[in-house]
């Protein structure tokens, strides 16, 4: 599979990834908490090519199984775990782009995903996360072979995408598209 270290996505899989955490007989809420286990496994992986800094981790509930309530882990300050709220506008969007791509892992075992469209949140990266994100996004579209799509209005992008699809203004209530493909 896609990313996650091998791990799939069926009920007998997540179990066998869950090792002794599993219960022998789980209820549905016990699946579910296993799924999102997996799913935060997942976000971690593609978390460390993005930012080292942070670590993913589920707040839980009353029975101690996690919840979709987030916490970061801070490897910078001595692992120390805060709500994911406190993270800058950059890290949150790096954060999302993991669990984006979690997501995306866990569903090519049912259905592949050949197209993936990121829409907006580079304007909130500061020039090194920026970087980090594209050089994610790049070795994703070669090494699962998926069309990574960008929607997004920060000028630095216009240099580094060698095919794009341009909307451009063409007067009072019209646009024309251009699209321009360079070889670097």
């Amino acid at each position: 599979s896609a990313g996650g270290g091998g791990v799939g996505g069926s009920a007998s899989s997540i179990a066998a990834s869950a090792g002794e955490w599993a219960p022998a007989n789980p209820s549905q809420g016990q699946w579910h908490a296993l799924a999102l286990e997996q799913l935060i496994r997942r976000a971690n992986y593609r978390l460390r090519s993005l930012h080292e800094r942070y670590k993913l981790g589920a707040r839980p509930d009353e029975n101690g199984l996690p919840t979709l309530k987030f916490d970061v882990i801070d490897h910078y300050q001595a692992n120390a775990r805060r709500p994911i709220e406190t993270l800058s506008g950059g890290e949150t969007f790096l954060t999302s782009l993991a669990l984006a791509l979690a997501v995306v892992d866990e569903q090519q075992i049912a259905m592949p995903i050949e197209t993936l469209m990121l829409d907006e949140g580079f304007g909130t990266l500061d020039e090194q996360s920026l970087r980090q994100a594209m050089s994610t996004l790049e070795n994703l579209q070669l090494q699962d072979e998926r069309m990574i799509g960008l929607i997004s209005h920060v000028e630095s992008l216009k240099t580094s995408i060698t095919r794009q699809v341009q909307l451009l203004p063409a007067g009072p209530d019209r646009s024309k598209i251009r699209v321009t493909s360079r070889a670097f």
